[in-house]
């Protein structure tokens, strides 16, 4: 409120001050009509001011104005040291305040020019006001600057304390916006946290990759399910989305969804750094990696149920399959989901239907592109849902 009202106020300040200190020395040194003097130059401040707010002039026209303006007037109206000193402080005073150390050579070139210009008009039309400095036209002085720097500091130290206030605002904003980003990024994939945080584009564009995709779903735990109380359902669902998380990022795949109690998990050379026949390769046997290291997580899972009293032994299956994909944002508006669109995922998740409990079918490009190391059996082909043609399946024993 303080600063509000001083920059109203203080508009066309230097001006106001050197009519007013005209109109006090003239009544000091016995002139005629000095009280009607001060009346008009107290009427013209204000009016002054209105028009300055009235016209689209900026604050730094107005300044440049009033350091023309007021020395000139305390130069026509001859006015003694101390009240043209007075006149000096508060106008540097102003314009550092305003406008930092770039705004001072400007303001003195002005006092200068404004000066002169007073001179020039007082010799040109041989005034003489004689207005002797007293002990009243110091007091003016004195006052007028002890006013104008009591002013100003108590604006610069409201200035601080909105500013003390903005960073603390500021600081819990900042604060709760990176409580919300950590809890908003466990809802998606780390590997997209990251990329997101990094600076990635809004709407992530739609790219054309290979990508080994593997369904895993916890056997039978529907109908184990139905049994058990809500929350050893829930407890029993999330230590087994933790296991297989960790596992998907250590081996550099991609937690895709969680489908209740499965998950479809991807694995895909996302930056496209790699050349494509050793990607195809490496992200293949990778996606193995992880399905072969699934049987001892959950029997890991199965411990810590044992250890929490919890009524649930997991047994899981899954299904893998490799081939050319769609990855990129999908939806509009006010929703989007990163994730794969393609056959491989459909077909990942036929096989895992198809996969008996504890087992792993895969097709024939994955087969095609697991090493010698990964043992398997052929089991025939299937008609797939969705697919024009026979596929071969082929089992990979896990354990």
């Amino acid at each position: 409120m303080v600063a509000g009202l001083i920059r109203r106020i203080t508009q066309f300040r230097y001006l106001g001050y050197a009519m007013l200190g005209a109109g006090f020395l003239a009544i000091e040194s016995g002139y005629a009509y000095a009280w009607l003097w001060i009346a008009c130059a107290s009427l013209a401040w204000p009016l002054s001011l209105h028009l300055s707010l009235a016209l689209p002039l900026s604050p730094r026209y107005i300044q440049a104005f009033e350091n023309f303006a007021g020395p000139m007037c305390a130069a026509l109206f001859q006015f003694p040291p101390v009240l043209f000193m007075a006149l000096l402080v508060s106008l540097v005073s102003g314009n550092l305040a305003q406008g930092g150390i770039r705004r001072l050579p400007e303001a003195l070139f002005a006092v200068g020019v404004g000066s002169m210009a007073g001179d020039w008009t007082a010799s040109r039309l041989s005034l003489q006001f004689e207005l002797a400095p007293t002990g009243l036209s110091d007091l003016i002085g004195y006052a007028h600057i002890l006013l104008f720097t009591s002013l100003l500091s108590a604006a610069g130290y409201e200035r601080s304390l909105r500013m003390h206030h903005a960073r603390s605002e500021l600081k819990e904003e900042s604060r709760a916006l990176h409580a919300f980003s950590d809890r908003i990024a466990k809802y998606v994939d780390p590997s997209l946290s990251k990329r997101l945080r990094a600076g990635a584009a809004p709407q992530l564009p739609h790219r054309r990759l290979w990508v080994s995709a593997c369904f895993v779903d916890l056997a039978g735990f529907t109908h184990m399910s139905s049994r058990m109380a809500p929350e050893a359902v829930c407890e029993t669902v999330n230590l087994f989305l933790a296991c297989v998380s960790r596992l998907v990022v250590k081996m550099n795949g991609r937690m895709d969804k969680f489908l209740g109690d499965g998950v479809l998990i991807t694995f895909g050379d996302m930056d496209g750094l790699r050349e494509e026949a050793d990607s195809r390769q490496g992200i293949a046997n990778t996606m193995l990696d992880f399905c072969a290291s699934m049987p001892q997580a959950i029997d890991k899972i199965n411990r810590e149920l044992d250890a929490r009293a919890l009524p649930a032994s997991l047994s899981m299956r899954m299904g893998a399959a490799s081939g050319y994909c769609t990855v990129g944002d999908f939806g509009e508006g006010e929703r989007l989901d990163y994730t794969v669109i393609g056959p491989a995922v459909n077909l990942a998740s036929r096989l895992e239907a198809l996969a008996p409990e504890g087992g792993l079918l895969i097709d024939e490009a994955t087969h095609k592109l697991a090493s010698d190391r990964w043992p398997r059996q052929h089991v025939g082909t299937r008609e797939i849902k969705g697919l024009n043609e026979a596929v071969n399946l082929w089992q990979m024993p896990l354990g």
